[in-house]
């Protein structure tokens, strides 16, 4: 994911500076940075050690504060009102999905998340279209707010979805 689409889904969470904002499936942290750079106060969970290891390294390099990383299962959220989140679940051939298709871990994810969000909290989700997002979000007890179609080459294109919680 490139900077600007890291922070243009940071900016439609409506993240501000001392906001609380939540990377679920971080990776190395790209979302994190740019929330990070608006003042947020920062959590980033990752499945994967080496993401974690990632992410707190490219934190670090920035000056940033790496100690809101947690290495975790995005089904199981620990922390509870969490006023914005930006994710970008894995999927495609680069990326580790535990075994799991990407319709899977968003039916698992999403409803965690809207428990996570604090009332009016934003979730900012890219999936590659196709998979059935909104659906699965309004399933989840989202509203979907907006939509975006991002693309990347001619076999992926990103869905940005903006999700309200209810």
């Amino acid at each position: 994911m490139t900077p600007k689409l890291g922070r243009s889904m940071v900016n439609l969470s409506r993240a501000i500076g001392g906001t609380t904002f939540l990377d679920p499936f971080c990776g190395v942290g790209g979302i994190l940075l740019e929330a990070s750079l608006l003042g947020c106060q920062v959590i980033g969970m990752d499945a994967l050690r080496r993401m974690i290891r990632g992410s707190r390294r490219n934190l670090k390099y920035f000056q940033m504060d790496p100690s809101g990383l947690i290495r975790g299962d995005a089904r199981n959220i620990p922390v509870t009102r969490v006023e914005a989140m930006a994710t970008d679940p894995p999927y495609g051939t680069g990326a580790s999905t535990l075994k799991s298709t990407t319709r899977n871990i968003l039916k698992d994810f999403l409803p965690e998340a809207n428990s996570a969000l604090a009332k009016a909290g934003r979730l900012v989700v890219a999936s590659p279209l196709g998979t059935g997002t909104p659906d699965i979000a309004e399933s989840a007890g989202f509203r979907v707010a907006d939509r975006h179609e991002v693309y990347v080459h001619r076999s992926l294109t990103r869905e940005i979805l903006v999700l309200e919680a209810n």
